[in-house]
């Protein structure tokens, strides 16, 4: 038999060997249902992946909220699983359904339709309606750089598949066109699509971020997803699943019950769509995974430990906290620089990993725990520092663009600075109508009551003016006062470049003694248990480099 070498491999397959891992197998075979405890903190992610490595269908994972989802779902990715989260269905400040959060769904959605897909869901979103999975594959075009292509049919197809025309995208389910340039946001993309044309052809395709709306990737061809019509969300969630060999799990289920309680408070209706949920899984294989013990099957995992110690200024002292005097340990880093600093710092405590049977992953657990059976245990390089656990908090997805919206907020009479023509005052926003297309602009007055109208395609040349409004004096549309400003800062600026090239020369000649390597340093350094950043990281073998030079530091 080969030797396993990769940690992962041998964890699962040692796991696979335990008697009541081989039970819940032979549940899954026989599409039973079964309940299994004892299923500390990460634990459950890892008989989760286990058994998917044998399940050859789809698998519906239901959690009590967003929040278990996401922590399900990166569990899952360190042991190599890939999954979708099912968010729940929200609605942003004008009563609308949120366009970030049905995209993810559109996304999440198009994904359980393939072979093999791991859907996570919490039961909020498991019961809301979705787009049938007909509407969602509709609309389906490929496009290929240099292919012959019109403008307008491709934006009229995209209209027709209810992508709101705006000026300028933002968010998903938006397009709009200016000139020669398309940009695409279908709901359920991985990212917006900027399609450059010159005449009938297609020049360039590439991928932005809206936030900033810079190019992301250049690409030779993409397909885009548009969807049909309106995609009403006339369907049910469990329509995209296969459910003859769909396989149910249910992480927490007392979380779970203690949600449903209180939805249940709230909407009278809540009980009746729970009941329909029951009776259409009832046929399908089942497990309730739970970190509390069962009476039907136990895996008896334990917790890695408390936060009690330093794995960082004690790696040995911590080994033997979480894991006795003997037994293998597996520290998942959630980064390459992560994993490199605790190398580091494993090197200069002289431990020595192989001796000690520690093993350095990256990936994001939630929280370690140890088998006893197999002297193993699961430990994210956090909890080995010795940080405590912080509350699970769910992230709101990030709407782009913050800067550009708050542009499009502005007040009639606020003032204004035209990147050209200077100061002017914000008197509000106005549709202009050119042939058959029209666009919103932004009418600004200048000095003498003179108007210029700004389209919302050029809003880059628009800023908010944001210094002291006292003897504030509007520019002269063509004049000259605003460029001689310019002209003005600009000549300062090289005055003081010029100056602080000057002092940096001066400094180039001063010599001091280099500042030896202080092993303390390296020892306060290695027992701070903080977060550490890129910056973190790397700023002080460069604070070393600087102090051991023979010239005045600059870092600072």
């Amino acid at each position: 038999m080969p030797q396993i070498v990769d940690p992962l491999d041998r964890l699962f397959a040692e796991f696979a060997s335990l008697p009541t891992v081989r039970r819940v197998y032979e549940a899954v075979e026989l599409r039973s249902q079964r309940k299994v405890g004892g299923l500390w903190g990460g634990s459950a992610a890892l008989l989760l992946a286990s058994v998917l490595r044998r399940h050859d269908g789809k698998t519906l994972v239901i959690t009590a909220d967003d929040v278990d989802s996401l922590q399900l779902q990166s569990d899952l990715a360190c042991f190599s699983v890939a999954s979708f989260v099912l968010p729940k269905q929200e609605l942003d400040d004008n009563q609308q359904p949120d366009p970030q959060l049905r995209s993810e769904r559109h996304k999440a959605l198009s994904a359980a339709g393939k072979q093999g897909a791991v859907t996570v869901a919490c039961i909020e979103a498991l019961l809301q309606k979705a787009p049938s999975r007909k509407a969602l594959g509709k609309g389906r075009l490929a496009l290929l750089r240099g292919q012959q292509l019109s403008r307008d049919p491709l934006i009229a197809q995209c209209a027709a598949a209810s992508l709101r025309v705006v000026p300028l995208v933002l968010a998903p389910g938006e397009v709009s066109a200016r000139g020669d340039v398309v940009d695409v946001f279908p709901l359920g993309a991985d990212a917006a699509v900027r399609l450059e044309f010159l005449d009938q052809t297609l020049e360039s395709i590439r991928t932005f971020d809206p936030a900033s709306q810079r190019t992301v990737e250049v690409k030779e061809r993409v397909e885009l997803m548009l969807g049909g019509g309106a995609l009403e969300d006339d369907a049910t969630v469990l329509s995209h699943l296969d459910l003859p060999r769909l396989l149910v799990v249910y992480y927490e289920p007392l979380r779970i019950e203690q949600r449903t309680s209180l939805l249940a408070s709230f909407d009278s209706g809540f009980p009746r769509g729970l009941m329909a949920l029951d009776e259409t899984l009832q046929t399908c294989a089942q497990l309730s995974l739970s970190s509390l013990p069962s009476h039907d099957l136990d895996l008896k995992i334990l917790s890695a430990g408390n936060a009690v110690g330093s794995g960082e200024a004690d790696p040995i002292g911590r080994l033997r906290s979480v894991r006795g005097m003997q037994g293998r340990v597996l520290l998942v880093c959630r980064s390459e620089t992560e994993r490199q600093r605790l190398l580091e710092i494993f090197a200069h405590k002289g431990l020595d990993l192989d001796a000690e049977q520690v093993s350095l992953r990256i990936g994001a657990i939630s929280r370690g725990f140890r088998i006893p059976d197999l002297a193993c245990t699961v430990l994210s390089n956090v909890e080995f520092a010795g940080v405590p656990q912080q509350a699970r908090v769910k992230e709101r997805i990030a709407v782009p663009s913050r800067a550009i919206q708050s542009f499009f907020e502005l007040g009639p009479g606020d003032y204004v600075v035209h990147a050209v023509h200077g100061i002017a005052r914000f008197l509000g926003m106005e549709l202009v109508e050119r042939g058959e297309s029209a666009e919103d602009h932004l009418r600004l007055s200048f000095a003498d009551e003179v108007t210029l109208l700004v389209p919302a395609s050029k809003i880059h040349l628009v800023q908010k003016y944001v210094g002291s409004k006292a003897g504030i004096h509007l520019d002269k549309l063509g004049g000259k006062g605003f460029q001689r400003r310019k002209e003005q800062v600009q000549e300062a600026l090289f005055d003081m470049a010029a100056d602080l090239l000057e002092v940096q020369a001066a400094r180039s000649k001063v010599l001091r003694p280099a500042h030896a390597a202080d092993p303390v340093e390296r020892d306060f350094l290695d027992a701070f248990p903080f977060r550490d950043t890129e910056d973190q990281v790397s700023a002080w073998s460069d604070i070393q480099k600087d102090l051991e030079k023979p010239s005045p530091m600059d870092r600072l």
